[in-house]
């Protein structure tokens, strides 16, 4: 399998100008489809990344399915690197914050000037013995 894995479904601009930096920089890279990945590409041939450029988010969440969703879910969780850029990095928030809200927390968007996210999650802490 190759070291690069490219979700190439709804990638418009952002894909085309990818491939062109990885062909420049002499890096192979496998272009993937949501399809495949729910098929199990992933668990069977993992690579060491998933880039997924821009494009809509939404458009490549339905292109993986909810199996295609849950395979990039447990590539992450099994330490699998994951790029996304645009529309990537919106799916990519998407899976974190499921995974945060499986574990009592969440990840909120702070819009306006010097934009950024919050991440909460609740601690339990057990009193000091005395």
């Amino acid at each position: 399998m190759a070291d690069i894995c490219v979700l190439w479904d709804d990638v418009h601009l952002w894909g085309l100008m990818l491939r062109r930096a990885l062909s420049a920089f002499e890096l192979p890279a496998r272009l993937v489809t949501g399809a495949e990945i729910g098929e199990g590409l992933l668990r069977e041939q993992p690579p060491r990344v998933l880039i997924v450029p821009g494009g809509n988010a939404r458009a490549k969440a339905r292109a993986l399915g909810q199996r295609g969703l849950g395979e990039v879910r447990s590539f992450v969780a099994a330490g699998g690197g994951y790029l996304g850029f645009c529309g990537g990095a919106g799916l990519g928030l998407a899976i974190c914050r499921e995974i945060m809200q499986n574990l009592g927390g969440d990840i909120t968007y702070l819009p306006g000037r010097g934009a950024g996210f919050r991440v909460s999650f609740p601690i339990r802490l057990d009193p000091l013995p005395r």
